[in-house]
């Protein structure tokens, strides 16, 4: 071999060997992005503390939102409860106040029938006072 051709090989070795470590290189970050992205998306082992993966994320949004939605039909059912029950207690309480106006009616006029009876009562009494007193002034007169 001629020192020409053996630095030619040399270069020519040493710039497939560069070739090489680059690949390696990009290999290995091709290999730890894939991780990281992996991790990012799933989670892993080498995931720092306190970062959560998208897929957790997802998760967790989809829980909160799906628990919100049970809060909200909680909160409708009882809101929907209250309004029963206060409309039950208003319809209570207007028919016990229809009973108490009908019976506050029906004693008035109980209370007015006896009024008047009381009057008649005291007309009657005023005249067979009247009757008596002219007939004790016609026994008197005879």
């Amino acid at each position: 071999m001629k020192p020409e051709q053996s630095i030619e090989c040399y270069e020519h070795h040493m710039l497939l060997k560069n070739k090489l470590e680059n690949i390696e290189k990009e290999f290995k970050n091709l290999c730890k992005n894939c991780g990281d992205t992996h991790a990012f998306l799933f989670g892993g082992i080498d995931q720092k503390d306190g970062h959560l993966s998208f897929v957790d994320k997802v998760n967790l949004i989809y829980e909160t939102q799906t628990k919100m939605i049970e809060a909200q039909e909680k909160g409708r059912k009882f809101f929907e409860n209250c309004f029963l029950t206060f409309c039950i207690f208003t319809i209570g309480a207007f028919v016990g106040l229809g009973v108490k106006i009908a019976t506050i009616d029906y004693n008035s006029s109980n209370l007015n029938a006896l009024s008047e009876k009381v009057q008649t009562l005291a007309e009657n009494d005023n005249k067979m006072s009247i009757q008596l007193a002219r007939l004790e002034s016609i026994k008197e007169v005879k």
